[in-house]
């Protein structure tokens, strides 16, 4: 299977499990992509290069599509295409709103070692979107848990442009207390991960977003 970067029109295909992708040992990934303007959309595919969380050719080319008139028409992106994921108040405000809970809402279970889950396919529609990554522990326990969320940047490798994955710290979640961070997603069009540990007992369980 040829791995290396596909360019189309307005986007290109990175596959992290690239002969050339470069892994770190601080968790950062480095996917070349070759020279590309600001507007182009990096698709992170999977790793048997279908393309991230089921989306199809022709959503993806009516997305870059709708991205390239709004620029050219001069329209600024709306405040969702900025934050794609509102930061829910606590968990029970999550739960008392069923669309939002079937859309982001996920649950995990991890002991001291660092567990890592998927999620939903995300879409930033231009450079500075970000994405709002929560987490929490069940209430009334005394569990606390750290968390990490995947976001992308771009930048060099040498002088190898690309795409570059990080995870950024959500800070610790304890009981009736959420934790979360803002993660850089711009111009990105992959599947979210979220990694966590337990801090003060052999399991620490709750949920996660988006």
């Amino acid at each position: 299977m040829d791995m290396s970067p596909v360019h189309g029109d307005g986007y290109v295909l990175v596959n992290p499990e690239s002969p050339e992708t470069e892994h770190f040992p601080d968790g950062r990934t480095f996917m070349p992509t070759g020279k590309i303007s600001p507007e182009t959309v990096v698709v992170v595919t999977d790793s048997d290069g279908s393309l991230p969380g089921a989306m199809t050719q022709k959503q993806l080319t009516t997305m870059v599509a709708e991205q390239r008139a709004m620029k050219t028409s001069g329209q600024a992106a709306p405040d969702e295409a900025r934050m794609l994921s509102p930061r829910p108040n606590s968990v029970e405000q999550v739960q008392d709103e069923p669309a939002y809970a079937v859309m982001s809402q996920r649950t995990y279970s991890a002991g001291y070692s660092w567990v890592q889950f998927s999620g939903s396919s995300q879409i930033g529609m231009n450079a500075d979107t970000r994405l709002y990554y929560w987490h929490s522990v069940a209430s009334s326990t005394a569990q606390w848990a750290e968390g990490q969320g995947l976001g992308y940047y771009r930048g060099y490798n040498g002088s190898t442009m690309g795409t570059w994955s990080a995870f950024y710290a959500m800070g610790t979640a304890r009981s009736r207390v959420d934790s979360g961070a803002s993660i850089p997603w711009g111009n990105v069009a992959a599947v979210t991960k979220f990694r966590v540990r337990s801090l003060n007992s052999p399991i620490a369980g709750g949920y996660w977003g988006p």
